[in-house]
């Protein structure tokens, strides 16, 4: 008859064969993020780290339950409240959740686990509703202008904004934006469509070809960024690491130093379209600048060429209404 301290012994080694909440979820990365962009990985393994391996990152997957899961998102929206970030922290308590979900989802199809215990908590907690874009009000355009000239911090930061209000590019365009994008010669800037494959490659919304006139303030900007970020992949990248592009967050964060925290990045696009459909320049023209999706694919590669100069000579007038807002 086996003694009780060896069968003891026996369970304490069948446990200890159990994979962790930890180790499925290092795997998932590694068997299931290849073509996932760094910005996203990034953000995947930030929630891992701060949040949920510090509750259940070194227990047995198959015991992690719908309350430990509830117990990390009313954490996180604690950790948020408390920190002062913007927002509860709702959003970021339900982003864990669904990566806590991938990884479960990852471990089912590996036979680790039999469910998925964030469905039980799906709508636990729910998400602030989405704050569409917003043109800007009369004294924060004078204000944003203003402020940006007298910017104390990073060069290529103060830039990658400018370059954002000068051209109503997404500030993922303006992260991504490669200097074998930029034609000095022509005075254009082309983010090309890639294979999907590369996903982490992509710079547009959509994956097409995009074309945009480069103004004489934006022409200004980039030969300075030429001048010290020539010998680097990205126009504006990262002043902390070489060849990294800027982080998601830094543009917001820009206006949120220079005292403008109730505006967005993403609201220079509609700010411009506001104003430019107003002055009543094609709708096509802005369409096409703004990069919208367009339903005919063979009329959107005509109207790419067709509206080119118009576009050139709308984003020269858009560059000087900026520069006029602190005149």
């Amino acid at each position: 008859m086996m003694s009780l301290p060896f069968f003891g012994f026996l369970i304490f080694i069948q446990r200890a064969n159990i994979p962790t909440f930890k180790a499925i979820a290092k795997e998932y990365v590694q068997e299931k993020m290849e073509y996932k962009s760094e910005d996203y990985i990034a953000r995947f393994n930030n929630s891992m780290e701060k949040d949920v391996y510090k509750a259940f990152g070194n227990k047995p997957i198959k015991d992690v339950s719908s309350a430990d899961i509830l117990s990390i998102m009313k954490n996180t929206v604690e950790r948020v409240l408390n920190q002062g970030k913007h927002g509860t922290g709702e959003s970021a308590a339900n982003i864990n959740r669904r990566f806590i979900g991938l990884v479960m989802r990852y471990a089912i199809v590996t036979l680790r686990v039999e469910n998925d215990p964030t469905y039980a908590v799906s709508e636990a907690i729910e998400s602030p509703k989405i704050e569409h874009d917003r043109p800007f009000e009369k004294h924060e355009k004078n204000a944003l202008r203003e402020k940006i000239d007298i910017y104390g911090g990073s060069t290529t930061v103060k830039n990658a904004c400018l370059a954002m209000l000068y051209s109503t590019l997404r500030t993922v365009e303006i992260r991504k934006m490669e200097w074998n994008f930029v034609d000095f010669k022509e005075r254009i800037i082309k983010f090309p469509k890639v294979s999907k494959r590369l996903k982490q490659e992509r710079t547009m919304k959509k994956n097409r070809i995009h074309i945009v006139p480069i103004s004489d303030q934006l022409l200004n900007i980039l030969n300075e960024q030429y001048a010290f970020t020539k010998d680097q992949k990205y126009v504006f990248p990262s002043p902390q690491k070489r060849d990294c592009m800027i982080s998601r967050t830094t543009l917001n964060k820009m206006l949120t130093y220079i005292g403008l925290n109730q505006v967005t990045a993403h609201d220079i696009r509609a700010t411009a379209s506001t104003e430019l459909n107003s002055l009543r320049y094609n709708s096509d023209w802005i369409e096409t600048q703004l990069a919208h999706a367009e339903a005919n694919k063979t009329r959107a590669a005509y109207n790419h060429a067709k509206y080119l100069n118009d576009r050139r000579k709308m984003l020269q007038d858009w560059a000087d209404i900026i520069d006029s807002w602190n005149a």
